[in-house]
Order: C-alpha cells, then sequence, then structure tokens
C-alpha cells in the first residue's frame, strides 16, 4: 500500500475512533489512541510538527526519550551518512566511569519498513534499555561469570553491550527479530572491540514459539527442540 493512501486510512482510522468514545470509561483511553494515529500520520505524511502541541507530548514517546539515568553525546569526528549516528552513552556509578560508542539508526523508514512487529528497535534507543543498562551496571555481580542473553535488545542492544564490557560474563549474545538492528548491533560490537566475547543473531518470535510448541511428551519422555539464533 502506497504511504499516501496508509496515511488516508489512519485518518479515516481516527474518525472512526471519535465515534467510539461515547462511553465515558473509554474517553481517555480512546483520546490517548486519537493523538497516537494523528502523531503516526505526521510522520507518514512528512507534515511539520506542531509546536507546543500539549496534546500530543502526552502521547508522544519522545517525552519518555531518556530517564537521565545514562549521558548520550553525539561524537562529531564519526563518519555518518545521514541514515546512522554515533554517541556515547556514559555514566559514573561509585566514582567509576561506564562508557560505550553506540551506532544510532536515524533514516526516514517507510510506511512498510514500520509495519510489524519486530521493527519498533529501529525507531530509537528505548528508555526500558537505558533502564536495564543502569540495573546490571548496579548490580554487576549478575551476569559475572555468566551465559548472558538479550531478547528483543532494538537497534543498540545498550543492555547487553554494557553487561558484556564491564560485567565479566562468560558470553554475551545479543538478538532481536530485525535484520537491520542486529546488522546495526553487529557494527556496535565491533566499534566497542567485543567480537571475541559477543556473538549477535536474529530470533524471531513467532518462529522461536512454533519451535517451542514442538517440545512434547511421546510416551511419558519430554523431548527438547532447540531453538536456533540466526547469524
Amino acid at each position: 500500500m502506497p504511504d499516501c493512501d496508509m496515511s488516508q486510512e489512519i485518518f479515516s482510522r481516527r474518525e472512526t475512533l471519535s465515534v467510539e468514545t461515547n462511553d465515558p470509561r473509554n474517553s481517555k483511553r480512546s483520546t490517548r489512541a486519537l493523538r497516537r494515529w494523528r502523531i503516526l500520520a505526521r510522520a507518514l505524511t512528512g507534515s511539520p510538527e506542531p509546536i507546543g502541541s500539549e496534546s500530543d507530548e502526552e502521547v508522544s514517546v519522545r517525552r519518555f526519550t531518556s530517564f537521565g539515568l545514562l549521558k548520550c553525546a553525539l561524537l562529531e569526528n564519526m563518519l555518518a551518512d545521514g541514515e546512522f549516528s554515533w554517541c556515547e552513552y556514559s555514566t559514573q556509578l561509585d566514582g567509576r566511569s561506564y562508557n560505550v560508542q553506540i551506532r544510532r539508526i536515524s533514516k526516514c523508514f517507510t510506511a512498510s519498513e514500520l509495519i510489524g512487529f519486530n521493527n519498533t528497535g529501529n525507531v530509537c534507543v528505548w528508555p526500558s534499555e537505558e533502564c536495564l543498562a543502569y540495573y546490571l551496571l548496579r548490580n554487576h555481580g549478575l551476569c559475572r561469570n555468566r551465559n548472558v542473553l538479550e531478547l528483543g535488545g532494538g537497534m543498540s542492544c545498550l543492555a547487553g553491550v554494557l553487561a558484556a564490557k564491564y560485567c565479566n560474563p562468560s558470553t554475551v549474545t545479543l538478538t532481536d527479530g530485525n535484520v537491520t538492528s542486529v546488522d546495526n548491533v553487529r557494527c556496535i560490537v565491533a566499534r566497542n572491540d567485543m567480537t571475541h566475547l559477543v556473538e549477535c543473531g536474529v530470533v524471531q518470535w513467532a518462529q522461536a514459539a512454533r519451535a517451542l510448541r514442538q517440545t512434547m511428551t511421546i510416551n511419558g519422555n519430554r523431548v527438547k527442540v532447540n531453538v536456533q539464533i540466526r547469524s
């Protein structure tokens, strides 16, 4: 479906949602849904974002870009091609400095690229990733001499990268369901000189779930099917 047709569908869906808000119990939830549709429609049509729109800020992910647990600084001396940029994420805990260089995808995605459960990791470094990274640095003993696996790490696998660098794990495997994200993570791992320790691979939930469902009991014996991580 062309982007313009999809944006028209979004606007139509928005009008449909407005009819479904008669129930006061659903009013607040429906209003937020309408705002989210407006944000998505602007992104697809390339319309300028309104300045000072308080209602949209209430649902925009940009309001929650970071909790301030890690500092993010753009590396001006790193080459960029318009589709990505390099940043340094850093923090200090108990007088010790922690930092990694992260390659952030900054290209404009088409509608088809944004569709799908496994594409949200390419949008930004999510605050939950920042929180997990900070927690692991605060409790680095959790990963010591352990095999660490990060699932759905998005375009940065920020928590897994920091754990690999500072938490003394035995091995680290970083995964996401999106090939673009995993390719980006490989660049990050190489940039931080951790290719000897860290492996990267694609894990898509639908395929993994099917493999897990194949685990069954035959004649009282449990048969396990291994879930493979595609490099």
